[in-house]
């Protein structure tokens, strides 16, 4: 058993078309998320995937947390009122010329 929890988790191109798994199954960590997002608790997600331990369920954690650390993520929700999304995106993608980076206007 790995002593990191996200070392539970595999990407492999051959299996799964590379999406992120969990090691030794074919159970897409997004689909060990959803299940936990959606309220179901270890016990029902190990009953409907029986190849699943609680090892395995905490390294989807453990990688969806390393995940949203990252510096590249993307906000699903706009934290200014007077912006719809396509208006902030643009905003993102807008070049600032005073600072010659790549910036929020």
């Amino acid at each position: 058993m790995p002593n990191d929890p996200a070392d539970m988790v595999t990407i492999d191109p051959a299996v799964c078309h590379g999406k992120p798994c969990v090691r030794g199954t074919r159970i897409l960590v997004t689909t060990v998320l959803d299940s936990l997002a959606s309220g179901d608790t270890e016990a029902e997600i190990m009953a409907e995937y029986p190849s699943l331990t609680t090892e395995g369920i905490r390294g989807a954690l453990a990688y969806g947390s390393w995940l949203v650390k990252q510096p590249r993520w993307l906000a699903l929700k706009s934290t200014r009122r007077s912006r719809n999304w396509s208006e902030r995106s643009k905003a993102w993608t807008t070049r600032s010329r005073s600072r010659g980076r790549w910036s929020a206007s």
